[in-house]
């Protein structure tokens, strides 16, 4: 799993990091969307936000077979 900084914090709260089956996409394998869902992730760090219509977001699995750089 790769989680993306934003600014100085993250964009799941602690508790991702502790056990990553608290990630919905980690332990689904399927892409979590805030718009089709409405929020549907209590760990992103930044619900309320979400709940307020301000921001949505879109998470994406990270298939076991990716690599960094040109080699497989």
């Amino acid at each position: 799993m790769t989680i993306f900084r934003m600014g100085n914090g993250l964009w799941y709260k602690g508790v991702v990091l502790e056990n990553t089956d608290e990630c919905r996409t980690k332990r689904t394998g399927s892409f979590v969307d805030s718009r089709e869902f409405s929020c549907v992730c209590p760990n992103f760090a930044k619900n309320e936000l979400c709940m307020e219509g301000r921001i949505h977001y879109y998470c994406m699995p990270k298939p076991t077979w990716a690599c960094i750089g040109n080699r497989l």
